[in-house]
């Protein structure tokens, strides 16, 4: 079945909502195929390194707000929540890098109250912190 691509508050992140094909026997959702229109406008000619699905159990549990640093930047697509996405880029664990969850600058209203937290996203930068390590490293 064809997917839809809806935007979001956030510039350039789109959500490529897929259409499952159900019967009696339940739902099967073709989750990659690079010549959906939808899907291909949404990834462009970028390569596929990594597909990634997490699974979070915890409600109210926070992943943080991660990603890599040039230049080896990458595009990316609660209880018993999982999340596939893609990379267009391997993972570099010494260019891995994010901001603080719980920024002010950011005023995220979360809809619940922070859960679970891993030590590694407890010290990520502040949002201004992080665009002064950002221009020291490009």
């Amino acid at each position: 079945m064809a997917a839809e691509l809806h935007p979001t508050p956030i510039p350039g992140l789109l959500e490529l909502v897929g259409k499952p094909f159900r019967d009696q026997r339940g739902a099967f959702l073709n989750a990659f195929r690079i010549q959906e229109s939808a899907f291909a406008e949404a990834w462009g000619e970028r390569p596929i390194a990594q597909v990634n699905i997490s699974r979070t159990e915890a409600v109210g549990a926070i992943r943080g707000l991660h990603l890599q640093a040039p230049p080896h930047s990458e595009a990316k697509l609660e209880p018993g929540s999982e999340l596939l996405y893609l990379h267009s880029s391997a993972w570099v664990p010494e260019a891995e890098t994010g901001v603080r969850w719980d920024d002010p600058q950011l005023a995220i209203d979360w809809p619940l109250p922070a859960g679970e937290l891993s030590e590694r996203d407890r010290s990520l930068p502040w949002l201004g912190q992080f665009q002064v390590e950002c221009m020291h490293n490009a």
